[in-house]
């Protein structure tokens, strides 16, 4: 078991080694434990190994790609864009190797080297045989190197293509990966953003591990994290259209640009297949970006940037755990109510609300308890009052007509239906979940409901194949792995019952719970409604509940 990238020279572990101290120093010991733990968790990679093999595309296969692409109605030129400084020299080798591998054979590679002049020697030398092999091979010997965003608009300049596609100078392509992308084009020629899954490979390009299975798209986990990126392929206009990369977000730049195309288009695709290979060494980003306190503020500002675009108020920092976390900025907050409809014990209510009223923040709330004094005795013994409010229903009302009158009655423009055996965790709950329920685009949120040991008991809901529902992070501690982490935002088809939040007039708008269901899937059918009408589903890892157990 190891935490180190494999194929490393002893030199190259001491570099590894000061990049964790400066983690520690510039962002604490849970971001640099976190970066440790999820190595320590991927490291045994026997199950991907296995699959890979079992799943690696033929020679036959790929022959047969070969001459089906020549047969695509739509065949449309990708630029794969390289921007190249000092790489080593096998590593670009395989990179530049791995496009010239590619099934599809419309593309061009366009490559800006500002490797120096002197100590690049040999690269220069490699690239111009390259080019004189293959005419779709350009280079660009640029008189510096103007950065990792000069340098990429300097190839974007060259490309000639209605695509472009993004290759660092020391990572590969699956050969069939553009094969796949415009296999899609195909089927849908008006798609303006492509992007598949991708996994490591070692230094030494001896094996794959970590594989990221990435979600379909997803606005808030991009909020989170760049996950789109690697393989991405943009419709070059758009790119033009943004004004391509820009040399302050350094850091951050790709991110910040996608961020800008995906403003402008919803049209959209994941392709669920791994067709890139992010090769890991010693100044991989996974490590050395997070030691550079100065990338970590390219990131706040493309994030910041984005909110500002959509005339939002935000302010970016880091977690507890050292991703994203959004603050609202918002001076005329909307006021709150928390419905709760009485199923607990005297002492469980009494201990939820004493905690509620205790920890939270925000100021402008109101409690409403929904249960009758003669079906629900715990009632009783809460005196009204003050911030609590209790609404006494008729006998026999089944659980989404109990909910849709504690909503009738509120007050609050924002409505959180909350189970009343919970803990809130975090004092800013109410801030969180009311600044995204806030934004017009978002029809509802959820937080993390947590169980009495402090494993996920839901972070976010999704359907199987079998329609059942399930939570993807249930039974496990704060997790990164093969589907990202517990701890991002991400859009969900449906989040937990335990802590819904939604704006009472798109409750109102999509006609409220359905009281024909008189179990937990009033939820489910509610969340299915509110995607109909167009509105996204978030979850937030930054509201967290407990269960008393």
């Amino acid at each position: 078991m190891s935490i180190f990238p494999k194929g490393l020279e002893l030199k190259d572990y001491w570099k590894l080694i000061l990049l964790s101290l400066k983690v520690w120093r510039n962002f604490g010991f849970w971001t640099l434990w976190r970066k440790i733990r999820s190595k320590l968790e991927q490291s045994e990679d026997e199950p991907y190994y296995l699959w890979c093999q079992e799943n690696a595309i033929t020679a036959e296969q790929m022959e047969r790609q070969r001459i089906q692409a020549l047969k695509f109605f739509y065949r449309p030129l990708i630029s794969v864009i390289m921007p190249v400084y000092n790489p080593d020299l096998a590593v670009l080798k395989a990179a530049v190797e791995s496009v010239l591998d590619q099934t599809y054979n419309h593309w061009e590679l366009c490559v800006a080297d500002g490797s120096d002049l002197v100590s690049g020697t040999e690269i220069k030398e490699l690239l111009r045989k390259y080019a004189q092999r293959d005419k779709r091979i350009r280079v660009n010997y640029l008189e510096k190197n103007k950065g990792i965003s000069g340098n990429s608009n300097e190839a974007l300049k060259m490309a000639e293509g209605a695509f472009v596609a993004f290759l660092d100078h020391d990572d590969t392509i699956a050969p069939f990966a553009l094969f796949r992308m415009v296999e899609r084009l195909n089927q849908n020629p008006d798609l303006d953003l492509l992007y598949s899954d991708r996994d490591l490979l070692s230094w030494d390009g001896q094996k794959r591990f970590r594989p990221f299975f990435k979600p379909d798209w997803s606005p808030e986990t991009l909020v989170s994290v760049n996950y789109l990126v690697h393989l991405i392929v943009i419709r070059k206009s758009l790119v033009e259209r943004a004004g391509g990369f820009r040399a302050e977000m350094d850091g951050a730049q790709d991110w910040d640009l996608f961020f800008r195309i995906t403003e402008m288009t919803s049209l959209i695709v994941h392709i669920p297949e791994i067709l890139y290979h992010w090769r890991v060494g010693p100044h991989s980003a996974a490590w050395s970006l997070m030691a550079k306190p100065y990338v970590v503020q390219a990131q706040f500002q493309a994030v910041k940037r984005h909110f500002e675009r959509a005339g939002i108020d935000v302010k970016v920092t880091l977690g507890r755990r050292g991703f994203i976390k959004i603050k609202w900025n918002n001076l005329n907050p909307l006021k709150v109510s928390i419905v709760m409809v009485v199923k607990s014990s005297k002492k469980i209510l009494e201990k939820s609300l004493k905690i509620i009223l205790a920890k939270t923040k925000f100021s402008d709330y109101e409690i409403l308890l929904v249960g009758s004094p003669m079906e629900q005795p715990a009632v009783q013994h809460i005196p009204s009052g003050g911030l609590i409010r209790k609404i006494n229903p008729p006998v026999g009302l089944n659980l989404p007509e109990l909910r849709n009158l504690g909503a009738e009655k509120a007050a609050g423009r924002v409505l959180v239906f909350m189970e009343d055996d919970l803990e809130v965790v975090d004092p800013d709950w109410l801030d969180d979940l009311s600044g995204w329920v806030g934004q017009e685009e978002i029809g509802a949120v959820g937080g993390k409901i947590l169980n009495a040991d402090r494993t996920i008991q839901s972070a976010g809901l999704i359907l199987t194949e079998g329609e059942r529902v399930v939570s993807p992070f249930a039974g496990l501690r704060e997790y990164y792995g093969k589907f990202g982490s517990s701890e991002w935002y991400r859009n969900y088809p449906v989040v937990s019952s335990s802590c819904l939040t939604v704006r009472k007039e798109v409750f109102e708008e999509v006609r409220q719970f359905d009281t024909q269901v008189t179990d937990e899937n009033d939820i489910l059918g509610f969340c299915f409604r509110l995607q109909r009408y167009g509105y996204r589903i978030v979850f937030s890892p930054y509201t967290r509940l407990r269960n008393f157990g």
